[in-house]
């Protein structure tokens, strides 16, 4: 692809995956500080599949939003 996409292709691939990235480390940053160190934030990136990422931060924020609507939540 990058052979024979013109510069603006090539340059809006790239941007691309520089957002997928940031999406990423957001996502990793975010679960390994609700996890309270129970992921370290390098198991989280090397050793965690995408699947296994995005379902554990289905559950944090089902859990937290569930403890918003308690009368005490327990974060």
């Amino acid at each position: 692809m990058l052979r024979i996409g013109s510069p603006e292709k090539i340059q809006e691939m790239f941007q691309k995956l520089e957002n997928e990235i940031t999406i990423i480390i957001d996502n990793i940053t975010e679960l390994t500080y609700f996890m309270r160190g129970a992921v370290s934030y390098d198991s989280a990136l090397m050793i965690l599949s995408a699947g296994e990422r995005d379902r554990i931060n289905r559950f944090i924020s089902k859990r937290l939003e569930s403890e918003a609507k308690s009368p005490y939540p327990n974060y």
